[in-house]
């Protein structure tokens, strides 16, 4: 296991599937941060969202690098401890700047704004910083960095979409440890997901290695759990586009791991959540150490 290269892994899936508990269960079990793929969407994607429209991969007039929703998707279950000194890096949502961010570089000069495929260079970009020797240090020694040590404001806009309760573990596994960052985010298509690994050109496969955790579930299972889930700006009538969307992971994509949600007939029978975070923190363990 190559422990010199920062690693990302995708916890990834359909709306509905758990992305954020699970992404944030097995964040806290590894001890490293854990970012919501969905706080980095830009507020046109979310209004789209919000209405029932689905995102595509044509132009749009989207400022991707704006801050995204005010949507908070934490799940108290799963240990949220607001009893953290943490204000400077996660900040609160209503105080992020509503005009670009450090990012926006990621989007090459002269290519114009889409719904998807910045959203998706953002998020690896952010995950490359949360990986930094900086981020790292950050997160020990929690001091708000310097206008000479964050010139840009890179590294404090990444570090305010980490969620609290992965903050903690981070601090104590940082020191002599693979550095990682666990981000939930649907990750439907293969071309996404490449984009994810840093694949391309101009892009950055072997300064970050990618893993994927997808969370398979059924449409009555993911059907019920959306009909009862309240406050999510991700409306049911969405599903089955992103189910026809979807192309599973096969066994010629490298580093992709398939966890089952359901049993029984149909597999629309959960398998229960603890069940699943545990062979979702085994396959977590064997990639990230």
């Amino acid at each position: 296991m190559d422990h010199s290269t920062p690693a990302l892994l995708v916890v990834m899936g359909t709306s509905g599937c758990g992305k954020s508990s699970i992404g944030l269960a097995v964040a806290q079990a590894l001890g490293i941060p854990f970012v919501d793929g969905d706080d980095l969407h830009p507020k046109e994607n979310v209004d789209k969202m919000s209405k029932g429209v689905p995102l595509t991969d044509e132009v749009s007039s989207s400022a991707w690098g704006q801050r995204g929703s005010s949507v908070d998707r934490r799940d108290d279950s799963i240990g949220f401890d607001d009893s953290l000194d943490i204000s400077f890096l996660v900040g609160t949502q209503k105080e992020q700047s509503s005009g670009p961010t450090p990012n926006a570089t990621l989007t090459p000069p002269g290519c114009p704004s889409q719904d998807r495929i910045p959203w998706l260079r953002k998020i690896r970009e952010t995950a490359k910083v949360l990986t930094s020797p900086e981020a790292v240090s950050t997160m020990i020694h929690p001091t708000k960095p310097t206008q000479e040590e964050d010139p840009v404001g890179a590294l404090s806009h990444a570090l305010a979409n980490v969620h609290p309760a992965s903050i903690a573990p981070a601090r104590e596994r940082a020191k002599g440890k693979r550095r990682a960052v666990v981000v939930g985010c649907s990750a439907l298509r293969v071309t996404y997901r490449d984009i994810l690994r840093g694949k391309g050109d101009g892009m950055d496969e072997e300064e970050m290695r990618t893993y994927f955790i997808y969370l398979h579930g059924t449409r009555p299972l993911l059907l019920n759990r959306m009909q009862h889930r309240p406050g999510h700006f991700f409306g049911p009538g969405m599903l089955d586009s992103q189910l026809s969307t979807l192309e599973e992971p096969t066994p010629a994509e490298e580093n992709v791991a398939t966890i089952r949600l359901g049993k029984g007939k149909d597999d629309a029978e959960e398998i229960g959540m603890e069940r699943v975070v545990a062979e979702s923190v085994e396959v977590a363990r064997s990639w990230i150490g």
